[in-house]
C-alpha cells in the first residue's frame, strides 16, 4: 500500500472530504489530491500533523511494506530487547596492538 492509498483510506475512515482535510492542514485541496495520487509528498511538518491527526506512526504512513493494522499498533508494547544495546564485537584481527 502506498502513502497516497493509506492517506486516502485514513481520511475516508475519518469522514473528511479532501477539502476539509486540506483546511485542517492549511494546504490546498489540490495538494491533498496530489498526495493521495502519489504525485507529491507533504512537507515534514505536515507529515507529523497527519500522523498525530490519525494516531498512526510515520513508519505506517511512509513505508510501503507497513500494512500493519493500526489498532494493533496502539496496543503494541516494546519488549526489553528493543531497548538493549548490542554487545560490542571485538575483532580478533589486530593492527598495532588495537582490534579492528
Amino acid at each position: 500500500m502506498t502513502f497516497g492509498e493509506k492517506l486516502s483510506k485514513l481520511r475516508k475512515e475519518s469522514n473528511y472530504t479532501q477539502e476539509q482535510f486540506a483546511e485542517i492542514l492549511g494546504v490546498s485541496r489540490q495538494s491533498v489530491s496530489k498526495w493521495e495520487s502519489d504525485i507529491a509528498y507533504p512537507e515534514t511538518d505536515k507529515l507529523i500533523r497527519i500522523s498525530e491527526l490519525f494516531d498512526c506512526s510515520m513508519d505506517y504512513l511512509l513505508k510501503e511494506s507497513e500494512d500493519v493494522d493500526r489498532s494493533k499498533e496502539k496496543d503494541k508494547k516494546w519488549d526489553d530487547s528493543y531497548y538493549r544495546i548490542p554487545k560490542e564485537r571485538k575483532s580478533k584481527k589486530m593492527l598495532w596492538g588495537m582490534p579492528l
